[in-house]
């Protein structure tokens, strides 16, 4: 990982917020993003936690020392002054208590437990940094796309123009092709809203505030070429596409057959070896899989420890002081003329009928444990469902990017065709305007389609749960 102050001083070494890349921006939001430091924090919580059990096993040292003054001194023993004292230094060591066995095992789960709570916020946040950084790039995509529009219908307004100056249109001609020119401009600003929208929510998640972005975010690709698995799996997609295209046309986007291509498809590039593989990913590496267990180990230990009421508990006790002042046997009126005395011995203490009370505890821990068990195994379902929802989002994506790009070939030969005849007039203002409005929906649609594929790969990575 990049040290996030190289990171700083990379990005402030620049007069202007300099743009950097997805994997500049997860390592950044893995720093300083607040749910992340919040977990991290947890996690250190259930350590220290695991390190006080640890000390229960520990030797116990103790210092008693107390005065006493009385109204008058203790005269029948003697004493001609009104002090006492007593001091006591006392010695423990647990040598056998499975209370205290269960305790370190119950809460060297937790530290799991908040390590695969950690392992979430870090799935969690990196997935959401990767989906805003491209729902920022597919915003400039979709304010270059709105950009070109305009761009269109202004080229169709001035040939109107040129046409209505040379008695070819009409002036209401050349208002309507103004008012499409016009009209285009509120997707540019649509478009333009949601980037900044995308854009403080992107700051947000990095761990700032919107108001003071640590970059800019320029970035305008969708690059899923540069994911091994997803290009693989487009590719051979493509190839199959390939295999039943016609000698002389295109693909068979929108014939008859074209919904059993693409099923021909899908079930070629997602077998089901591929759901399994990815169901066995989720089992081993998800959190919420893995805490599901945790809970059920911790339960389990909990019925164990339960039934350690069953069992003694077992101390080494040594003490050495004065004898106790309060008592007349062996009175001491300074602190320096107490008698010391060692003495030594075990401290034995078993609870043996305690009227059912602790069968009961039994019974509520493993009926507490039957229920995690059963909580557990509806992660685990969810969790197979989440990977193969994605799986599934994987393979639209797929289609509808080969259908795209289908669509966008034949939308730029039509905006051509139409091209060429409006200049003889073979066409109107309206036809040009549906083969740019076609160009336009299609160039959107491959964009989407380049933007849902990266986002379905990284939505399988997230509900897997691997980071990368």
């Amino acid at each position: 990982m990049i040290p996030i102050r190289k990171l700083f001083l990379f990005i402030t070494s620049f007069s202007s917020l300099a743009a950097f890349s997805l994997q500049e921006a997860e390592t950044l939001a893995l720093q300083t993003n607040p749910h992340i430091k919040s977990a991290e924090e947890l996690v250190e919580k259930a350590r220290q936690g695991r390190l006080e059990s640890v000390s229960k096993w520990l030797p116990k040292l103790s210092l008693l020392s107390q005065y006493f003054r009385t109204q008058v001194p203790l005269t029948l023993l003697g004493l001609n002054q009104p002090n006492e004292f007593y001091t006591q230094f006392t010695v423990s060591q647990t040598v056998f208590a499975l209370d205290l066995i269960q305790d370190l095992k119950i809460t060297s789960l937790g530290v799991k437990q908040f390590d695969y709570l950690l392992q979430a916020a870090r799935n969690d946040v990196l997935f959401q940094v990767r989906l805003l950084y491209y729902l920022v790039a597919l915003d400039h995509k979709k304010i270059s796309t709105a950009k070109e529009h305009i761009r269109l219908l202004n080229y169709l307004s001035d040939k109107v123009e040129y046409k209505y100056q040379i008695g070819e249109a009409t002036l209401y001609n050349v208002n309507q092709a103004k008012v499409a020119a016009i009209n285009v401009t509120d997707s540019y600003y649509l478009a333009f809203q949601h980037l900044k929208t995308n854009q403080d929510e992107l700051t947000k998640t990095l761990g700032f505030d919107p108001s003071e972005p640590p970059a800019s975010y320029t970035q305008e690709d969708l690059p899923f070429e540069a994911i091994a698995a997803l290009a693989d799996k487009v590719k051979a997609a493509e190839s199959i596409f390939n295999e039943n295209r016609d000698r002389k046309k295109e693909a068979k986007i929108l014939k008859e057959g074209f919904s059993e291509l693409e099923n021909q498809i899908l079930e070629r590039i997602f077998p089901l070896e591929e759901f399994v593989k990815w169901r066995q990913v989720a089992d081993s590496v998800r959190p919420d899989i893995l805490l599901s267990k945790t809970y059920l180990q911790m339960a389990h230990q909990s019925v164990v420890k339960s039934r350690s009421d069953y069992y003694p508990k077992l101390q080494f006790l040594f003490n050495y002081g004065g004898a106790p002042s309060p008592y007349i046997e062996q009175p001491s009126t300074h602190f320096n003329n107490q008698e010391m005395q060692w003495g030594a011995g075990l401290s034995l203490n078993w609870n043996l009928f305690d009227g059912l009370g602790r069968e009961r505890r039994i019974q509520r821990a493993k009926a507490e444990e039957r229920a995690v068990g059963f909580d557990a195994k509806k992660v685990i379902q969810a969790a197979h469902a989440d990977v193969r929802e994605q799986l599934y989002r994987m393979e639209k994506a797929i289609a509808k990017y080969l259908t795209a790009s289908a669509n966008l070939k034949l939308a730029n030969e039509t905006l051509k065709q139409a091209d060429s005849q409006l200049d003889i007039g073979y066409i109107n203002i309206y036809d040009y305007m549906i083969s740019v409005d076609g160009l336009i929906r299609a160039q959107t649609a491959l964009d989407e389609g380049k933007f849902e594929l990266l986002i379905s790969y990284y939505s399988l990575l997230h509900a897997s749960g691997r980071e990368f």
